[in-house]
Protein backbone atom coordinates (compact mmCIF):
# COMPACT_ATOMS: atom_id res chain seq x y z
CA UNK A 1 0.00 0.00 0.00
CA UNK A 2 2.80 2.44 0.82
CA UNK A 3 4.44 2.00 -2.58
CA UNK A 4 1.11 2.68 -4.27
CA UNK A 5 0.65 5.83 -2.18
CA UNK A 6 4.15 7.11 -2.87
CA UNK A 7 4.32 6.52 -6.61
CA UNK A 8 0.78 6.39 -7.97
CA UNK A 9 -1.51 8.54 -5.82
CA UNK A 10 -2.54 12.16 -5.87
CA UNK A 11 -1.61 14.32 -2.86
CA UNK A 12 -5.20 14.54 -1.63
CA UNK A 13 -5.55 10.76 -1.67
CA UNK A 14 -2.30 10.35 0.27
CA UNK A 15 -3.37 12.88 2.91
CA UNK A 16 -6.75 11.24 3.40
CA UNK A 17 -5.36 7.72 3.65
CA UNK A 18 -2.44 8.75 5.86
CA UNK A 19 -4.93 9.95 8.48
CA UNK A 20 -6.32 6.40 8.69
CA UNK A 21 -3.02 4.54 9.12
CA UNK A 22 -2.62 3.50 12.79
CA UNK A 23 1.18 3.22 12.55
CA UNK A 24 1.36 6.97 12.09
CA UNK A 25 -0.41 7.58 15.41
CA UNK A 26 1.67 4.90 17.13
CA UNK A 27 4.82 6.70 15.99
CA UNK A 28 3.50 10.00 17.34
CA UNK A 29 2.61 8.30 20.63
CA UNK A 30 6.14 6.90 20.79
CA UNK A 31 7.49 10.44 20.37
CA UNK A 32 5.35 11.62 23.28
CA UNK A 33 6.53 8.77 25.49
CA UNK A 34 10.16 9.66 24.72
CA UNK A 35 9.37 13.36 25.34
CA UNK A 36 10.85 14.22 21.99
CA UNK A 37 10.77 17.85 20.82
CA UNK A 38 9.29 16.50 17.59
CA UNK A 39 6.11 15.65 19.49
CA UNK A 40 5.47 19.35 20.22
CA UNK A 41 6.28 20.23 16.63
CA UNK A 42 3.76 17.63 15.44
CA UNK A 43 1.05 19.06 17.73
CA UNK A 44 1.64 22.62 16.51
CA UNK A 45 1.70 21.47 12.90
CA UNK A 46 -1.57 19.55 13.35
CA UNK A 47 -3.29 22.55 14.94
CA UNK A 48 -2.02 24.88 12.22
CA UNK A 49 -3.00 22.45 9.46
CA UNK A 50 -6.46 22.04 10.99
CA UNK A 51 -7.06 25.79 11.18
CA UNK A 52 -5.86 26.36 7.62
CA UNK A 53 -7.99 23.44 6.37
CA UNK A 54 -11.03 24.81 8.19
CA UNK A 55 -10.57 28.17 6.50
CA UNK A 56 -10.11 26.58 3.10
CA UNK A 57 -13.15 24.32 3.48
CA UNK A 58 -15.36 27.26 4.43
CA UNK A 59 -14.22 29.00 1.23
CA UNK A 60 -14.95 25.80 -0.77
CA UNK A 61 -11.26 25.34 -1.62
CA UNK A 62 -9.33 22.04 -1.42
CA UNK A 63 -7.15 21.80 1.71
CA UNK A 64 -4.37 19.72 0.17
Amino acid sequence: MCITLIFFSHTQIVLRLAAAIPAFYWAVGWLFVRRSPWAKIWIWWSVLWGLISLGLWTAFLPPA
